[in-house]
């Protein structure tokens, strides 16, 4: 398990890397770290990274930096809430934006 979970992690730090970009760009992943890893028909290795897709994304916390890679709901950067998704309590899953488009110009 160690090891598809630094499998998974490379995944989404060496994007310069070509086998990185051979995975992104066969299943055509546009986001950083997409929501889910489970399509039909992929590589073994692919089959045990979904695995363990949600714990690594669960495990994920980085720098916000300009806030426009970084997804309001579903990304892991509050410190000790985890992801704000899981205290939306509505009946549909709210829709995948960006911090900069849950803020004004001045990033409030």
């Amino acid at each position: 398990m160690a090891f598809m979970m630094k499998l998974a992690y490379h995944l989404i730090s060496d994007f310069p890397k070509l086998w990185v970009q051979v995975l992104k760009g066969k299943y055509d992943w546009d986001e950083m770290i997409p929501l889910t890893l489970r399509c039909s028909n992929v590589s073994r290795l692919l089959y045990g990274i979904g695995q363990i897709w949600e714990e690594v994304k669960d495990s994920i916390c980085w720098h916000v930096g300009n806030w426009v890679n970084t997804d309001f709901w579903y990304d892991h950067w509050v410190d000790s809430d985890g992801r704000l998704v899981t205290f939306y309590n509505r009946n549909e899953s709210p829709r995948p934006i960006a911090i900069t488009d849950m803020t004004d110009a001045n990033g409030r």
